[in-house]
């Protein structure tokens, strides 16, 4: 934590003989990442560029047959369902194969299936390129039905130049060939009752063709290109129509030759698929290495803690025709990053990859910025009823993540997230906005005889009591900030940067808290003692000094490093530029007040859909249930657009009329029974609204959370630059490998 793990450069020189199986337990242990070696005039490259070209070569043909196989078999199901029950990922029993085996029934494979299937997607290329050109033609023909003319004449002919498009303004095209030998025919194309272009067909003689082309172009002119078409639109329309339907059919039964070649050849595919991957990537790393005529060398980056592993692996896989050899790190050196934390903290490494991974030796801050992360979007978001929505939503993405690593890692970060939201809202008394008379939970409590307090005093009540987390909001930037300057000049000490450690850090040090005195002593908020505020002075004077580089302009003026009266005054001028430092100091310690102000949003916006819930039934009364029936129609019609959702949305619509429907008609005859509607009708409207507000305000926690830590924190020390490591493993997507009995 809070630094990369120690990493070692490590390698092994194995006899010739057993150089490949070396490879291949290296392989499969996975725990090395293999670098280009040093280079020694000894040392020769063991390039096998044949054997890696029959890999790529194979590999490239097998990747065209997944490709094609990827056209079919894809989940189609419901949204809901498929997060549910999402489907489980199958897997084949495999072994492994020898290089030469292998490639002979990637062969064999390719000429019994490959062939086919290759034959197979040219032609359904073909068809659907041929497929978006018709439809393209379709959608022109059809602008071009009420001008009757037979599309067989357009194009050139020796005398005339004849046209048909679309052109946004048709007053310019009949202004600029008023004066021309033409004709024009054209239709208004509207949409929404406006007016947005029109469909036009122009004939001019030939020798009038360049006056026409730059009417055409003023006039903003589309051409509809449909040479090679005989007959008027109308008929060329059913002409087209009857070549969609036949490629349609076409295409379904060209995609079911591959569905069922899919079904019958894709475990022989996925077992050589994965066998074939692993072997290319074993042949490539060996182009990294180097070696004598007798030996072979197998370097690259390893975890210290693992160069132990390193050398049992080695010594077993080459039954002793080995020697090992290590050495650490060296400064300035381009070594890879791997992360060293918690279990529960490793999702949160996404969001320093995101950012860049850190440089080797410098801090790690995926804990910190973890931690920081729960705390700031559960203090935004800062309602319980929204963070039990989180909880669940975090749960499925959980379950989902089964086949997703995205849904999986997305799941891990909100769950602690979630809790930490239903904490705050518990502290600040928000659970479908704050806790008044107005809330839906104190209403429904009430019809049970359940009076739930609204009087409390909570300690983080945003709404009622704003400057306080204000307060806190501060406090916590000004801890993050104050850290940020800590970590970076740990960071300067370890380099030895001692200039920028003084001027950089320590002047945040006397600033922070003898200039904040000064700042508070001078606007009343507090008093200081004479001692003290000498003191004060002093120190905020010494921290400026530092602040504006007074020991690096002593230091560069000595050394006689910048001459001329120019070049100091110029140099002084740029280090006064500091003072912005100042006011980026204040802005970024300012913008944690943000924590306050989501927190008021979520609060605010939750108290008034409460308000407007209140005012509906003040308002409508027994007509509300009628407005229910309006609703349920509503929200069948727009179900159907939202394929996944369209059944849970039409059953809604369709509760939503029957009980508008008889809670209306007993609203007349006894008022008590219209409450019945109203409970459903706010039960709806209540969830879509704080659902709604839930989901918007999660959004902006999550962003602004995040950019508390990428901009205000991550600025005070955070560089990145590095590169992650990425370890020379087996990789195995459709296949498992059966243990040895």
């Amino acid at each position: 934590m809070l630094l990369p793990v120690k990493m070692c450069y490590a390698y092994a020189i194995v006899h010739r003989d057993v150089g490949n199986k070396v490879l291949e337990s290296l392989h499969r242990e996975g725990f090395m990442q293999m670098e280009y070696l040093e280079n020694h005039s000894f040392l020769k490259k063991l390039e096998r560029i044949d054997v890696e070209e029959r890999f790529r070569e194979a590999y490239t043909q097998m990747d065209s047959v997944r490709a094609v196989y990827s056209r079919v078999g894809r989940r189609k199901g419901d949204l809901i369902k498929s997060i549910l029950h999402p489907p489980e990922k199958i897997k084949f029993p495999a072994e492994r194969m020898d290089g030469d085996a292998l490639l002979k029934k990637v062969e064999e494979f390719m000429e019994e299936v490959g062939k086919e299937i290759l034959a197979v997607e040219e032609k359904l290329e073909k068809i659907e390129g041929e497929l978006e050109t018709l439809k393209t033609h379709r959608k022109w023909v059809r602008n071009l039905l009420n001008l009757e003319f037979n599309l067989k004449y357009l194009g050139d002919s020796p005398y005339l130049y004849i046209r048909a498009g679309f052109v946004k303004d048709l007053e310019i095209l009949l202004e600029k060939t008023a004066k021309l030998p033409v004709a024009i025919w054209y239709s208004e194309i509207k949409q929404k009752k406006k007016t947005v272009g029109w469909n036009v067909v122009i004939l001019a003689l030939h020798k009038n063709r360049k006056e026409v082309e730059s009417a055409l172009r003023f006039a903003s002119f589309e051409e509809y290109d449909l040479r090679g078409y005989e007959g008027k639109p109308n008929e060329v329309l059913k002409k087209i129509d009857e070549r969609i339907s036949s490629l349609t059919e076409e295409r379904k039964n060209l995609l079911n030759i591959i569905k069922k070649s899919k079904e019958k050849n894709w475990e022989k595919f996925a077992k050589l698929w994965d066998e074939l991957y692993n072997h290319r990537q074993r042949e490539i790393a060996r182009n990294k290495m180097l070696g004598t005529k007798y030996c072979d060398v197998i370097g690259g980056w390893i975890r210290k803690r693992d160069l132990e592993k390193f050398r049992k692996v080695v010594e077993e896989s080459s039954e002793g025709l080995a020697v090992v050899k290590w050495r650490e790190a060296k400064d300035g050196e381009d070594v890879p990053v791997d992360y060293d934390n918690p279990r529960f903290i490793r999702p949160f490494q996404a969001f320093i990859d995101m950012f860049s991974p850190p440089k080797y030796r410098d801090i790690e801050p995926t804990v910190i910025v973890a931690i920081a992360f729960i705390i700031f979007f559960g203090l935004t978001l800062g309602d319980a009823f929204y963070g039990l929505i989180l909880l669940v939503g975090s749960i499925l993405l959980l379950r989902a993540g089964k086949t997703s690593w995205t849904y999986r890692t997305l799941g891990k970060i909100m769950i602690p997230c979630s809790i930490s939201t239903i904490i705050f809202g518990f502290l600040g008394g928000n659970f479908m906005g704050p806790l008044d008379e107005r809330n839906p939970w104190v209403r429904f409590f009430a019809i049970f005889g359940v009076k739930i307090p609204t009087d409390i005093k909570y300690p983080l009540d945003s709404i009622r009591d704003p400057i306080f987390i204000l307060l806190i909001s501060l406090i916590i930037g000004l801890f993050f900030i104050i850290l940020g300057i800590t970590l970076g000049a740990y960071q300067d000490l370890k380099r030895k940067n001692y200039l920028t450690f003084i001027q950089g850090r320590v002047s945040w040090y006397l600033l922070i808290p003898f200039g904040g005195a000064l700042i508070g002593e001078f606007f009343g908020w507090w008093g200081l003692s004479g001692t003290m505020k000498l003191v004060s002075i002093i120190l905020s004077l010494v921290g400026l000094c530092l602040l504006f580089e007074i020991p690096d302009i002593v230091i560069k003026f000595r050394s006689g490093e910048i001459k001329g009266v120019k070049a100091k005054v110029g140099y002084v001028l740029g280090k006064i530029m500091n003072f912005f430092d100042i006011t980026g100091f204040i802005g970024n310690w300012l913008s944690y007040a943000r924590l306050l102000a989501l927190s008021l949003a979520t609060a605010g916006l939750a108290m008034t859909i409460n308000v407007l819930a209140d005012i509906i039934t003040s308002m409508f009364g027994n007509l509300l249930n009628l407005l229910q029936i309006i609703l349920g129609v509503i929200i069948i019609i727009v179900g159907k657009k939202f394929k996944p959702f369209k059944k849970f949305l039409f059953a809604v619509g369709i509760i939503e009329i029957i009980v508008g429907a008889i809670t209306f008609a007993l609203g007349f005859i006894d008022p008590t029974a219209m409450y019945f509607g109203f409970g459903v009708f706010f039960a709806l409207f209540f969830a879509v609204a704080h659902f709604g507000n839930a989901i918007l305000q999660a959004l902006g926690s999550f962003v602004h959370s995040l950019r508390l830590q990428y901009v205000e924190f991550f600025s005070q020390f955070y560089e990145g630059g590095g590169r992650k490591f990425s370890p020379f493993r087996e990789r195995r997507v459709y296949t498992y490998l059966e243990a040895k009995k």
